[in-house]
């Protein structure tokens, strides 16, 4: 987890409001008349137009980096007109105006000579895109998302995840749903190899969008944590609580995609309950760490999801894994998610099984965790 601290502290560093009130160098007194007004004239478009490239180049060009969070904030704050009547007009303007010059920043950001100033002021630009929380503007995030730095990287994903940009492809608007499949295309690109703090980004992303395309990059992360487990490379475990958390609450919703996700959730949780049954009996391979991280991931799990999908609270788990009781972890196993004579009580109420047995039936069993390789 240090690593997450690493990065959060960094990017602490480049989000604080150091400073407070308008940056002067940016001229926005024509640009809130133009604000103001009903109707917009193409006069009033060259405003928006000329703010847009002003503020952008002063946060590129700005010595003072302690000051470039008001400029993203003089920027975002002016993203939408007063006027409902005027709103189409100018937030096209706005968002066509910011996707010119913030390419161009970013493309002249990458060729400074300085590496530390180009790393500063391509993550504020990614943090602008972020802000503004707009879909058009995703592909400008995107292109960053293989950065090697980590910092650029994470910010890159961040801002074709976060709550603004979900909310407007899931308004259904023309002009959104086609970078929302971009957006979803692109992230199933990245999971095989995104650090935990990346997928819990992914995952929330994939659970919120309303689109076939976002669940199945969930089943598609799902499917990726359960072969972790499987050729015993998983690690930081604590990610698989948001994972199952998601898979639950979608497979409740009871979409045709239910039985997927149903499925999915049962295969994970059953592999991190074996997993954790294993150490107890003796296997001796987790850390203290990954203990108690496994631990949280079956305490969280039972309180979050089972007791919505059974709809009745239970603390059965949880007392169990703080008395290290693994005898009732797995008759809570086999109760939960099935045996080989007898379907679990979640696979009954989620509509799901565990995939094909024999030419007589589904199976009802979840497959058996295969044993850690040797050497490992």
């Amino acid at each position: 987890m240090k690593a997450k601290h690493v990065i959060l502290a960094i990017l602490l560093v480049f989000s604080v409001w150091m400073v407070s009130g308008e940056v002067a160098a940016i001229e926005t007194r024509r640009l809130d008349r133009v604000r103001d007004k009903s109707v917009l004239n193409q006069q009033d478009m060259e405003i928006i137009e000329g703010f847009i490239a002003g503020a952008v180049s002063e946060l590129v060009n700005t010595a003072d980096f302690s000051s470039i969070s008001d400029i993203r904030q003089t920027i975002v704050v002016r993203r939408k007109s007063n006027r409902k009547s005027a709103q189409i007009q100018y937030s096209e303007q706005f968002t066509v105006s910011a996707q010119r010059h913030i390419s161009a920043a970013l493309a002249e950001a990458e060729s400074l000579s300085s590496s530390l100033r180009s790393f500063r002021v391509t993550t504020n630009l990614l943090m602008l895109i972020d802000e503004l929380g707009y879909p058009q503007l995703s592909g400008l995030a995107l292109e960053r998302t293989n950065s090697r730095n980590k910092v650029v990287r994470y910010r890159a994903i961040h801002a074709v995840t976060n709550s603004r940009v979900i909310e407007q492809i899931n308004s259904g608007k023309a002009d959104t749903v086609q970078p929302g499949v971009l957006i979803v295309q692109k992230l199933r690109e990245l999971i095989d190899d995104a650090s935990a703090q990346e997928l819990e980004l992914i995952t929330d992303f994939a659970a919120s969008v309303k689109m076939p395309q976002a669940t199945r990059l969930l089943i598609g992360i799902a499917d990726m944590r359960i072969k972790k487990y499987e050729i015993w490379t998983v690690d930081d475990m604590l990610l698989d609580a948001t994972i199952l958390k998601a898979l639950c609450e979608l497979a409740v919703e009871k979409s045709n995609d239910a039985p997927a996700l149903g499925r999915r959730f049962g295969l994970l949780y059953s592999y991190a309950m074996q997993k954790y049954i294993r150490h107890l009996r003796g296997g001796d391979f987790l850390s203290e760490s990954q203990k108690q991280q496994l631990a949280s991931v079956l305490v969280e799990t039972e309180r979050s999801c089972i007791g919505m999908v059974l709809k009745a609270p239970q603390l059965i788990i949880r007392k169990a894994v703080g008395n290290g009781d693994y005898k009732t972890l797995v008759q809570q196993h086999d109760e939960l998610l099935g045996t080989e004579n007898k379907a679990g009580k979640v696979p009954a109420k989620l509509g799901f099984d565990y995939g094909e047995k024999d030419s007589n039936g589904t199976g009802t069993a979840p497959p058996e965790l295969p044993p850690k390789p040797s050497g490992q």
